[in-house]
């Protein structure tokens, strides 16, 4: 057995005569392990610093097994520039256990080194990996001769000696095993203990290095067993990379797992960041719904889409403002990006881009029923022996002062009991939110009356805000549910009790 307990073995040649090779790999045995190749001119640049002990073993291809490096001659001879003690004029085994009078057949002898002289490195070499190249101790013998030896078992032989023999046998067995595999299977001899292989015997074999796809798999795996980790290493590997398959699959998986948990908007805002933001208003619109998010989601989609369908996602979000969200003017300002980008397509926001006026000229013709249905309630509470024979009218007028008053006439003939009167005429103001009677010629007392209570309602007129205000109240009450854009329902509507 050699003395790295049959990681190299050895045999014993003598001095052997190999031409230099500047293209050679060279492979460097100390202490047990296994460092190279080397270029020559780098190895013997490293034997001339002190970077490689005497007792080294090398191989190369062509030698039938490892070597001591001093049995090389044009090793040796580097040995010898550099100062060191060389093999010339000497026994080239000596100081390997064998004495220069044993048999030369040494392949068949037990190579039992005798301790190595101690080298001080005259500089350190870089070394990567398992590379030999830094000596800070000096270089002692991987096993003495006594530990070594067969012959002292049984005979007071230390404990030590006996579990490093039996660790060194094991050793021997797997590396021949490798050996005998790297024989049949064609491989390199150099390949004698791969960069795998010793992390192997060390114990300290690198973990696999885990893909996105093997992230992702776990993280499926267990979604059921460890609900929370597995979601948070989903949407981990979406912060990573939202582009790729991986994050396709890891999204469907953590909103799938959102949805049955009813957390929509969870899965809406995973949604949300990376850009899907169309389906993500669709969940937070989901029971119960979410409008303030819903609408920023939508125009995000809206500024997204270059399709058909950008002009119908603009008019959702102008929906959304103008009815949960109560937002009238950032709607009004997205009514006239909708006028820009589709000039000439009619759409129902008209309203809200008309001046107040024209707004309460259209608000009034369709409230209008309401301030006539008022009147005659109250006519018939004022005068409940009189009955029109002629429809009032109900109009808004605009004074010199731009303000306003909403005023209803009546021009007729009477009833009051059994006679008829001729020529009747009355004015009505509707002024904080019930009908007066600011003039009539029913009676002269009734008169003088009614023009009295009008000089004092006039301070009370209606500025354009006042109005526009008033009369969309009363449309609301009126059509709870439906905006002033919109048409009311004729189910609605009250009919006119006079027609």
């Amino acid at each position: 057995m050699s003395a790295y307990g049959g990681l190299f073995q050895c045999y014993n040649v003598g001095y052997v005569t190999y031409t230099a090779s500047d293209s050679r790999q060279y492979f460097l045995g100390v202490n047990g392990e296994q460092s190279g190749p080397y270029l020559e001119q780098d190895l013997i640049g490293r034997i001339q610093q002190g970077q490689v002990p005497a007792d080294a073993l090398v191989w190369f291809e062509g030698l039938p097994d490892w070597q001591p490096i001093q049995s090389i001659e044009f090793l040796n001879e580097a040995f010898q520039m550099a100062g060191g003690q060389g093999l010339a004029g000497e026994d080239p085994y000596a100081g390997y256990g064998y004495d220069s009078e044993a048999p030369t057949n040494h392949s068949e002898q037990v190579l039992t080194p005798a301790t190595p002289t101690t080298r001080t490195p005259q500089s350190t070499a870089e070394s990567d990996g398992d590379e030999v190249g830094t000596y800070s101790q000096p270089l002692q013998a991987v096993f003495s001769e006594k530990e070594g030896s067969f012959e002292g078992i049984g005979k007071g032989t230390s404990l030590k000696g006996v579990v490093v023999l039996l660790g060194v046998l094991m050793i021997v067995g797997v590396m021949a095993g490798y050996f005998y595999w790297s024989a049949t299977s064609d491989a390199p001899l150099v390949q004698l203990v791969t960069s795998k292989a010793m992390g192997n015997l060390k114990g300290k074999e690198a973990p696999k290095k885990l893909t996105r796809l093997d992230k992702l798999r776990k993280a499926q795996d267990e979604l059921l067993l460890k609900p929370s980790e597995s979601v948070s290493a989903l949407e981990s590997l979406i912060r990573e990379n939202s582009e790729d398959e991986v994050a396709e699959k890891a999204v469907q998986l953590a909103v799938d797992y959102y949805k049955q948990n009813i957390e929509y908007n969870k899965a809406a805002r995973l949604l949300l960041s990376v850009k899907r933001p169309l389906e993500a208003s669709q969940l937070f619109l989901a029971d119960p719904p979410n409008y303030q998010e819903a609408e920023k989601a939508i125009f995000q989609a809206y500024e997204q889409s270059e399709d058909i369908n950008k002009r119908d996602l603009l008019i959702q979000n102008i929906r959304l403002l103008l009815g949960p969200l109560s937002r009238r003017e950032q709607a009004v300002e997205r009514i006239k990006i909708l006028e820009k980008q589709f000039p000439g397509e009619r759409h129902p926001y008209g309203y809200y881009l008309k001046s107040n006026e024209d707004k309460i000229t259209e608000l009034f013709s369709r409230v209008s029923f309401r301030f006539l249905n008022s009147l005659m309630t109250f006519i018939e509470s004022e005068f409940p022996q009189i009955s029109l024979v002629e429809k009032p009218l109900v109009e808004i007028v605009k004074n010199k002062d731009k303000s306003f008053i909403i005023q209803a006439t009546y021009q007729g003939d009477v009833v009051l009991r059994f006679d008829r009167l001729k020529d009747i005429y009355m004015t009505f103001w509707f002024v904080n939110g019930r009908w007066h009677v600011v003039n009539t010629n029913l009676t002269q007392e009734r008169k003088r009356f009614a023009r009295e209570l009008g000089s004092k309602l006039k301070k009370d007129r209606l500025k354009t805000d006042d109005l526009l205000a008033l009369l969309e109240g009363i449309f609301e009450s009126e059509f709870p549910g439906t905006q002033v854009h919109e048409s009311a329902d004729s189910s609605q509507v009250s009919k006119n009790p006079i027609e």
